[in-house]
């Protein structure tokens, strides 16, 4: 509406400048007069002239902005992969209880519905996770190393927390650096895995390498870390190093949040 308003008293505007002006040379005559004229032609040119020099440069600027964020690899592959949100009955809730394990019926819909995409023809891949990237969602959790003495009292590591499913990396393209991906054995049955991605490796670990080290959040399971993979950006930059937060995925068939 503002913008309506403006373009329409501009439009009005401009156009009754050019009345009045003829209007005001018809009665008047003179040297005086022309010479006026002249003054604020020249004017109104230079002014136009500015302020499309203006425009101009925000342009080239914006487009430079543009191109340069073209170039930067989001760490992931986004051509040919279509996602989907799902939003489970209320049954599938287990009456909203939080944790690995309680979430078994959604487990196995899970897999109902995959094997049902993966036939389809066409389909290379699919894979489940709570946070795709750059969707402006996020989890995070304080995290403790075993091994390392607890932190002082109010003071805590906390990672950015992503509950994946099996073949995500494969299906969305984060490459893998070291390590594996997560597998349909990797289960609430089973042993609990994590994989980290090459900031929290670097921060936490430094050169030591974290396979085979385990962590725990706030369930107090330990969690063996079994891959590495590349740095994504989630929210649009990597992670800063001054605060230790980072990027972490979690083979987790359930998410309180339901599956996307």
């Amino acid at each position: 509406m503002f913008t309506a308003v403006v373009a329409l008293s501009t439009g009005i505007m401009f156009g009754l400048a050019p009345l009045f002006h003829a209007r005001g040379s018809m009665r008047q005559s003179g040297r005086g007069v022309i010479a006026g004229s002249s003054r604020l032609r020249g004017a109104l040119v230079v002014g136009q002239v500015a302020i499309a020099l203006v425009l101009l440069t925000g342009a080239g600027l914006m487009a430079k902005s543009l191109w340069m964020l073209l170039e930067v690899p989001p760490g992931f592959r986004p051509e040919s992969v279509l996602s989907a949100r799902l939003s489970l009955p209320p049954q599938y809730t287990n009456g909203y209880k939080f944790g690995t394990g309680h979430h078994r019926e959604i487990s196995a819909f899970q897999q109902r519905l995959l094997d049902r995409v993966r036939a389809i023809p066409g389909v290379e891949s699919a894979a489940f996770t709570a946070y795709l990237p750059l969707s402006g969602a996020d989890n995070s959790w304080s995290l403790l190393v075993e091994g390392r003495p607890p932190k002082p009292p109010g003071e805590f590591d906390v990672v950015n927390y992503r509950p994946v499913g099996a073949g995500y990396f494969e299906t969305i393209g984060i490459p893998l650096k070291r390590g594996r991906g997560f597998t349909t054995t990797d289960n609430e049955d089973g042993a609990l895995v994590i994989a980290v991605n090459e900031s929290m490796a670097r921060i936490f670990w430094g050169s030591m390498d974290p396979i085979g080290h385990r962590v725990s959040f706030s369930e107090d399971k330990w969690r063996t870390v079994v891959g590495i993979v590349g740095d994504v950006h989630h929210l649009g930059s990597m992670p800063k190093l001054p605060r230790r937060c980072t990027s972490l995925m979690h083979r987790c068939p359930t998410s309180r949040r339901g599956p996307q």
